[in-house]
C-alpha cells in the first residue's frame, strides 16, 4: 500500500500566504483568489499564535535594526515566558528546514533576526551590489 500524498507544505513568510494576507486585509469580505468571506476561512488561518506573533516581531525587526532577545519577544505576548519564545523559534526553525526557505531566525548577539541561510549569500551580494549611493553634483542640487 503507497503512503498518502502529503499536501505540499508552504513556509510561514512565503509569496503567496502574504498576498493572501494582503488582499484579504485590502479588500473586506474577499479571499485572495475573489471569494466571499464567509464561513469558508478556517479558524487556525486567522487565529493569532504565539508562533505568528513571534514570527512577525521578527520580521518587522527592531528600530535600530538589533537582534531582539527572547525576554524584549515574550514582553510583547500575554501570559508567554522566554522560554516558550524559544521553543517557538526552534519550531520555526525547523518549519523553515522542511520547507526550504532560503532564510531562517539566526541567535545573534544575544538576540535573534532573520538572515539568509548560507549559501544565499551570494543572491544578497548580486542585489546589493546594483543598489548604490548616488552623489549629486552642486549643479543637479541646485536644479532640483
Amino acid at each position: 500500500m503507497d503512503p498518502p500524498e502529503q499536501e505540499p507544505q508552504t513556509s510561514p513568510l512565503s509569496i503567496t500566504r502574504l498576498r493572501a494576507a494582503f488582499a484579504k486585509m485590502l479588500t473586506p469580505g474577499a479571499q485572495a483568489d475573489g471569494q466571499e468571506d464567509d464561513a469558508q476561512a478556517s479558524p487556525a488561518e486567522d487565529a493569532v499564535t504565539v508562533r505568528g506573533v513571534v514570527e512577525a516581531m521578527l520580521f518587522v525587526g527592531d528600530a535600530d535594526g538589533e537582534p531582539i532577545n527572547a525576554e524584549r519577544l515574550a514582553e510583547g505576548l500575554r501570559d508567554v515566558t522566554p522560554e516558550e519564545v524559544e521553543r517557538e523559534i526552534d519550531a520555526l526553525n525547523a518549519a523553515y528546514d522542511r520547507d526550504g526557505a532560503p532564510y531562517r531566525i539566526a541567535d545573534v548577539g544575544g538576540g535573534y533576526r532573520f538572515e539568509l541561510n548560507p549559501g544565499m549569500e551570494r543572491f544578497e551580494d548580486r542585489f546589493r551590489a546594483r543598489v548604490r549611493a548616488t552623489r549629486l553634483s552642486p549643479q543637479a542640487i541646485e536644479a532640483l
